[in-house]
């Protein structure tokens, strides 16, 4: 499965690469501003794409991963931004996240896939029943503070910065929830099966944490932990 999934990606993501290219020469050529928007549009439709294929790339074991600072409250206000323009979505998200909020030494790719996969969760599981979507982002400075169901590996020296992706949808059952990280397990329709395990691979590439909180007709409640580097921080 894995070799597969590595494969189809390898060849879409040389389909993508011509796309791009060609993307940007008309972006190059065209003086009219509503063109040039809309090949913005599809550049970033494409750059969308791509993060899908890394996933692939990801859940097969031949991604790479490319790490750098990233500001972690910008990214995930950009997320909620485009998830709240997926069509046939209608559900209100609203975030509460103070900035700043101290760096991450990540990759950018995997964790904007993180953040939209946890959100796309929380859209479809509102999409019938639930009327809104929370999120939260804030620093625990002391590991100390933080539940043991957590942290998935001892607690190491370090500050913390906390997402929680919080829905009133239908939540999960018990029997649900032992196999939502599962690639080959899934609720939604045929090909949706990839998102809560690239979000663990992630999380754990990160050295991070993941929990969920939910009940049968409460909602759910996703939290991920990722570490922040250079040791314990002070509050301010």
């Amino acid at each position: 499965m894995g070799l597969l999934a590595g494969g189809i990606a390898h060849d879409f993501n040389n389909l993508l690469a011509a796309i791009v290219g060609n993307i940007e020469l008309a972006q190059l050529a065209v003086s009219d501003p509503d063109v040039a928007a809309e090949l913005g549009d599809a550049r970033d439709a494409a750059g969308r794409a791509a993060e899908l294929v890394g996933k692939l790339l990801a859940f097969s074991g031949r991604q790479d991963s490319v790490t750098g600072p990233v500001d972690f409250a910008d990214l995930v206000l950009e997320m909620a931004r485009f998830a709240g323009k997926i069509p046939g979505h209608h559900t209100p998200i609203q975030t509460s996240i103070p900035l700043p909020l101290p760096a991450l030494v990540a990759d950018a790719t995997q964790l904007r896939q993180l953040v939209l996969n946890l959100l796309v969760n929380a859209l479809d599981a509102t999409r019938e029943h639930g009327s809104s979507i929370q999120v939260r982002a804030f620093t625990v400075f002391d590991p100390n503070d933080l539940p043991d169901d957590l942290l998935l590996e001892p607690r190491p020296a370090a500050s913390y910065i906390v997402l929680e992706v919080s829905d009133d949808g239908p939540g999960m059952d018990n029997e649900t929830i032992a196999r939502i990280f599962d690639p080959f397990f899934t609720t939604k329709p045929s090909g949706h099966g990839l998102g809560l395990a690239s979000v663990l691979g992630a999380v754990r590439s990160h050295g991070g944490s993941i929990a969920v909180a939910t009940e049968p007709d409460a909602g759910a409640s996703f939290f991920i932990v990722l570490p922040v580097p250079g040791g314990p921080l002070t509050r301010a």
